[in-house]
């Protein structure tokens, strides 16, 4: 090692620098050439994202433009049918005039209810070859009673547009239907009027939408069937769910096509083996007839031209460094000279002369500065006695200031015990050891109504005056939160989302909190992500655990559970927080829960918790030894001894 570093030292200047700044410039060029590469590529992806957006906004558009007026005609004749005087009026006369009204309209019918006016009758006028054609649907074969475009209407009373469908002896082509229901003269529909749509207009527009080549629109309907894309739509295919030979190309599209039937907008990567490339597909629904439409570009030639752009990005970048190259020689030539007579001038500073002149060199601004800084060090090592003694008062200052906002963050918390000497019910003891002058634990407790006692132990994230802070505004959130009548979670609850409010370090508590009821015993609890107290029963002591929630400070729509007891008369609770179970000694070894739960288990003093705070702060001490302390060590226990309600009830 010691051999390299000599080696390299003895190089001349313009090697060493060439050996430190190439490398250098090297990785920002090619730094550079990716970002730049990704750049264009979100650039292109957001571009062709917005052109499908514009391509589904124009689609909706002109299926709209077509569908909407299509509507209007059987709306208006359904007006003119609700008289219930059907035989007054030419049934062939009224649909071959809807179809004259609207050229995008295919076929139009009016159908009357059988046994409710008539025997049934269905008047359908269609397009042909030869012109605009009349048909009598009211036959065995085609049994319009029974089609969508008839029965849904009827049943549901109100106009319906429906699914894409063959139809077979009617108007021969693939179609929609809009129908509206007419009404009698007791109110109740006794037929439809329906005008039809040949959708093969809707896949010759969907076909002429203009993107980049090889990428191609498609359009399904609510059951994921294609009505218009890149092959020929002459009958309806299946669901492109189950569509073969669109899985064989393009496995992942049934993903999408989930996704396109519950209506949803995504812009999402898929890959086709097929041909080996990805495509980019971006999909938005059709509100107005609960369609979907999707478009697909192919990576490649949305990226076509980037590989050109990075042989040029190449090319500078290598001329530029070797521009650079030769440039680090010239300097470090100009720069050799005068920094050896430098040398030799300020060699006596070296030797303790902090008043030795140094040669006013003016070769280069380089060598001026560095002149002017040894100039500058003489005048900064005569100050520098000066500055010590201002750091050193400086320093003391910081440490008085601490001392303080130590007996501020103790004075917040209870330090009077026993705290409640009028009350027979209970004891409460506790106990916070900071590591340092201040710390993020805490403990607090207080009564909510004259039965109902509040109890918490809380770790802030992090250590110093951060984590000070934050307690003390947890401790705040809690006095606040804790009233009368409200569950401990929903306290809890409450506080989080308090404390993730502008929370821009990412600070988090671990917080435990109770309310016993003194009358019955009963203690309701919450723990976000906090060290499982120890409940010390008569039969034997139990981890009351699991917890219900994160810490605080994380999540603001964190929900938190809910968790029962019921203590009985001369049991008792221990909280503490991680730095009594996390303790190390100077071998790195862990106090560990397993001995506190030993020397809790040892322990004959479940009704005096002052006793209890200090037999587990005194073995954790002791067990730490020498060890520097890294956390703060907080403990809280509190005894139940019973209702003294029932005490006097039973007397």
């Amino acid at each position: 090692m010691h051999k390299k570093i000599r080696f390299f030292s003895h190089k001349p200047l313009a090697f060493q620098l060439n050996l430190i700044l190439l490398p250098i410039a090297a990785a920002i060029l090619i730094f550079t050439l990716f970002y730049k590469i990704s750049f264009i590529k979100k650039t292109i992806l957001e571009s062709a994202q917005n052109n499908a957006e514009s391509i589904t906004i124009t689609a909706a558009n002109y299926i709209s433009g077509v569908l909407e007026p299509a509507e209007r005609l059987p709306q208006n004749v359904a007006l003119s049918l609700d008289s219930g005087f059907f035989a007054e009026m030419d049934f062939d006369e009224i649909v071959t005039g809807m179809l004259k009204t609207n050229q995008d309209i295919f076929g139009a019918a009016i159908a009357l209810k059988p046994d409710k006016y008539s025997s049934g009758e269905a008047v359908y006028a269609y397009r042909s070859d030869s012109g605009i054609r009349i048909k009598d649907l009211h036959t065995k074969e085609y049994r319009y009673t029974e089609k969508e475009w008839f029965l849904r209407p009827i049943n549901m009373d109100s106009s319906y547009w429906t699914q894409p469908y063959f139809d077979e002896g009617g108007g021969d082509v693939m179609m929609i239907s809009y129908s509206v229901p007419f009404r009698a003269g007791d109110n109740k529909p006794a037929g439809v009027v329906t005008v039809d749509i040949d959708l093969k207009w809707l896949d010759s527009f969907v076909k002429n939408l203009q993107i980049i080549e090889d990428g191609y629109v498609f359009l399904i309907d609510q059951s994921g069937r294609m009505l218009a894309g890149p092959r020929n739509i002459e009958s309806l295919p299946p669901s492109i769910l189950h569509d073969k030979e669109i899985l064989d190309r393009l496995p992942e599209l049934a993903k999408i096509g989930r996704r396109m039937i519950k209506g949803e907008i995504g812009f999402e990567e898929i890959h086709a083996d097929s041909i080996n490339q990805d495509l980019h597909v971006y999909f938005a629904p059709l509100k107005s007839v609960g369609w979907s439409l999707g478009v697909i570009y192919p990576e490649n030639q949305l990226y076509e031209g980037i590989s050109t752009m990075n042989y040029s990005l190449a090319i500078i970048g290598l001329v530029a460094i070797l521009m650079l190259f030769f440039l680090i020689i010239l300097v470090s030539r100009k720069i050799t000279r005068p920094i050896t007579s430098l040398a030799l001038a300020i060699r006596n500073i070296g030797y303790g002369n902090l008043d030795a002149g140094i040669p006013d060199i003016r070769t280069s601004r380089e060598t001026r500065e560095l002149s002017t800084a040894y100039i500058a060090m003489q005048n900064q090592l005569r100050s520098y006695i000066s500055d010590l003694k201002s750091a050193t008062a400086a320093k003391e200052k910081i440490e008085s200031e601490l001392k303080i906002a130590h007996g501020i963050q103790q004075n917040m918390i209870p330090k009077v015990f026993p705290p409640f000497p009028d009350r027979k019910e209970l004891d409460v003891y506790a106990i916070l050891n900071p590591a340092r002058e201040v710390g993020g634990d805490l403990y607090d407790f207080f009564f909510v109504d004259d039965h109902q006692l509040c109890f918490a132990i809380g770790d802030v994230s992090g250590k110093g005056v951060p984590a000070a802070l934050f307690m003390a505004i947890t401790r705040t959130l809690l006095r606040a939160k804790a009233t009368k009548g409200r569950e401990v979670n929903e306290i809890v609850k409450q506080m989080n989302i308090e404390l993730c409010r502008d929370n821009e370090d990412s600070m988090f508590v671990t917080f435990f909190l109770a309310i016993l009821d003194l009358r019955t015993g009963k203690l309701a609890y919450c723990n976000a992500g906090h060290n499982y107290p120890w409940w010390l029963k008569k039969e034997g002591n139990v981890l009351l655990g699991p917890g219900q929630g994160l810490p605080m400070g994380v999540f603001a729509d964190q929900e938190y559970g809910l968790g029962h007891i019921q203590l009985q008369a001369m049991e008792s609770l221990v909280l503490y927080t991680d730095g009594v179970p996390e303790a190390v000694n100077i071998n790195n070894d862990f106090y560990s829960d397993e001995r506190l739960a030993k020397l809790l288990e040892n322990n004959k003093l479940a009704a005096q918790p002052d006793l209890i705070c200090l037999e587990i702060l005194e073995d954790t001490l002791a067990f730490a030894g020498e060890a520097e302390r890294s956390d703060d060590i907080t403990l809280l226990a509190l005894s139940y001894f019973g209702s003294t309600e029932t005490t006097e009830n039973k007397k």
